[in-house]
């Protein structure tokens, strides 16, 4: 059974909406933790899907959220050939490697960060979204 992935702040792009995937140390003793979280993409005009995207943050990148049980992170070994470090199970993830401050993460190529298109369904009427006082 898969326990929930706690969340982490992260100082370093995407900023937020990372969670802990794993927690994993080098040869040399530096500490990084696996982050992941989801963006949504589209080639074109194509409807948005959801993408789960990962890279590796250095530990003083990463901070802890109060009231967060961070125990059933895994521990990995890191090899000192970064090439080799693990990435998540998914298929579908968009890794980026190494996350850094001036680390730009760009789309895949013929692709755009988007957000999911609201049904209109979901919209509200016009006349709900008036104030008060444009209802006079």
């Amino acid at each position: 059974m898969r326990v929930a992935l706690p969340p982490v702040a992260l100082n370093v792009p995407p900023h937020r909406g990372t969670l802990l995937e794993a927690w994993g140390t080098t040869p040399d003793g530096q500490w990084w933790a696996l982050v992941v979280w989801e963006s949504y993409v589209a080639r074109g005009l194509e409807q948005p899907r959801l993408v789960r995207c990962s890279g590796w943050a250095s530990s003083r990148a990463v901070s802890p959220i109060a009231g967060q049980d961070y125990s059933g992170a895994p521990l990995v070994r890191l090899d000192a050939d970064r090439h080799w470090w693990p990435r998540p199970v998914s298929a579908e993830a968009l890794h980026f490697g190494v996350l850094t401050p001036d680390r730009s993460l760009d789309a895949p190529t013929g692709m755009r960060w988007c957000y999911p298109r609201r049904s209109r369904r979901d919209r509200l009427p016009r006349y709900e979204q008036a104030t008060p006082r444009d209802r006079h």
